[in-house]
């Protein structure tokens, strides 16, 4: 889909269907008066009847009247104008975008919410905030349906914010361009989650990497299990031993900038079975999605390119399966990492941590300004937190706090949990430095524990994604069960911020 910025009339604007958003309240006020001014007060009526409570993302349509240029007009609510924020207008702009799909239209326009700007939210957040929830509201993935009613394609190829008198329309085009640009990369993070594991391989992995360095100009270096051995990768050649696929270091660099870099490091284990330490079947098939950090990794590289950022970012993806076979590792086994230590093997399911701890202590060689892992690490995150958040942890005391700054902006909010010592003291073994996890009790902050001994001196943040990586149910702009994308905003967030300083 399109997104262009256009200043014009709410009025006179033409379009197929006309977006309204409508601020809770006993009436509809601004834009939204006038439109249904012209449509003879039917909006008025639905929310004096309690119709229509202009919740966020309710919508509300009715046929268009003489004096709109438009077949079609849709009301979004926004909640309380004292409470809008970005997030409210992604959920917005999801929800209308798929009420204008549904409608069969081709192009929509979205109003502003007033003549002044977009309420308490600047116009330019705004801007992005309604080209990613419009755009992800619309993603599908469709690839393997064969009916044909199943694979009948969008119908809106246009979406038209409109920018009133006041605004600066160069600046709100910026901040649409970043939206969608922050959509196509979770729209790629979502589609390699999405895909079965026979699909998205280690190999497929590489090739997806290699495709984004041509297409933006990056370099990547791909290493195979030979060259893993020699770099003495004990974790990522331990969990991929067990699987006829083979494993693959994947590093991936955008140099935008001279000087240190942001180093990002996703987990992406494209079948997690757990190994010898094998997993119940029930919800097995949701392990294709364990590579989901590596995936939101990629995403961000997409939009990193994509927006061309004055930054230098390094990608890497530590890719491999997890599965039981006579060659796979067994509980008990000791693995000598990349930077030296060794590592008792207590369970084959904990291997998450076995490959990030590879990847971090590479990582040392380009000594970041950043250092951030993301991954599905632990279940412990999703009893912890339950749905709605990301396990944070690290020590980089600045960057945590402006990930959680950044998370409330672009609706991936984090949690903060503790790494104290008595945590790490869990984490120590009998027979060798370390072993892979501490037990069931604050499991998630053992895992963070485990992978701190890997980071080195560089600034660290760990992202635990495991809780929020999958969606359950369809939301106002991801609209269908599966992979989130989450990761993608929230990073690349960051570096945005980064860039800008």
């Amino acid at each position: 889909m399109e997104i262009r910025v256009e200043t014009g009339s709410v009025t006179t604007f033409e379009s197929d269907v006309l977006l309204v958003p409508v601020t809770k309240g006993d009436a509809p006020l601004g834009n939204a008066a006038r439109v249904d001014g012209a449509l003879g007060g039917h909006l008025a009526d639905a929310m004096r009847r309690g119709e229509f409570k202009a919740g966020r993302g309710q919508t509300i349509a009715f046929p268009a009247a003489d004096g709109l240029r438009c077949k079609r007009v849709v009301f979004v609510g926004v909640g309380a104008a004292a409470e809008l924020n970005p997030e409210a207008w992604r959920r917005a702009a999801g929800q209308a975008a798929r009420a204008a799909n549904r409608g069969k239209f081709q192009s929509a326009a979205f109003a502003p919410l007033d003549d002044a700007g977009f309420g308490a939210v600047t116009p330019e957040d705004a801007a992005e905030a309604i080209a990613t929830g419009a755009c992800t509201g619309l993603y599908r993935f469709i690839e393997y349906k064969t009916e044909e009613d199943s694979r009948e394609p969008s119908t809106l190829t246009v979406l038209t914010l409109l920018c009133a008198d006041g605004m600066n329309h160069v600046a709100m085009d910026t901040a649409a361009h970043a939206g969608r640009a922050l959509a196509d990369g979770m729209a790629l993070a979502m589609d390699l989650a999405n895909h079965p594991s026979a699909a998205v391989t280690p190999r497929r992995l590489a090739d997806e990497a290699a495709h984004l360095a041509h297409e933006h100009g990056m370099t990547l270096e791909v290493f195979d299990e030979e060259q893993m051995q020699a770099m003495g990768m004990g974790g990522m050649i331990g969990v991929g031993q067990g699987s006829a696929e083979p494993p693959r270091f994947i590093v991936l660099e955008h140099k935008g900038a001279e000087g240190a870099p942001v180093v990002l490091v996703g987990k992406s284990i494209t079948f997690d079975t757990g190994g010898i330490s094998i997993k119940p079947s029930a919800g097995m098939e949701e392990m294709k999605g364990d590579m989901s950090g590596g995936a939101a990794v990629l995403g961000v590289m997409r939009t990193v390119g994509t927006l061309n950022l004055p930054l230098r970012v390094i990608g890497i993806l530590t890719a491999a399966e997890n599965m039981p076979s006579g060659t796979a590792q067994n509980p008990g086994d000791i693995l000598r990492m990349h930077n030296g230590l060794t590592v008792e093997v207590i369970n084959t399911d904990a291997e998450g941590r076995l490959v990030l701890a590879d990847g971090l202590s590479y990582a040392q060689k380009y000594a970041p300004r950043l250092l951030v892992d993301i991954a599905t690490l632990t279940g412990a995150c999703v009893v912890a937190l339950g749905h709605h958040a990301i396990g944070l942890m690290g020590t980089a005391e600045e960057a945590k706090a402006d990930f959680k700054a950044i998370g409330e902006k672009v609706g991936e909010r984090v949690w903060e949990l503790p790494l104290w010592k008595e945590y790490h003291d869990d984490i120590k073994s009998d027979v060798a430095d370390i072993k892979n996890t501490g037990g069931r009790p604050g499991g998630t902050i053992t895992a963070g524990c485990f992978l701190s001994r890997f980071a080195g001196d560089a600034p660290w943040v760990h992202l635990d994604i495991a809780a929020t990586a999958w969606d359950a149910k369809a939301t106002d702009y991801l609209p269908a069960k599966g992979a989130s994308g989450v990761g993608v905003r929230l990073l690349t967030g960051m570096l945005r911020k980064l860039a800008a300083a």
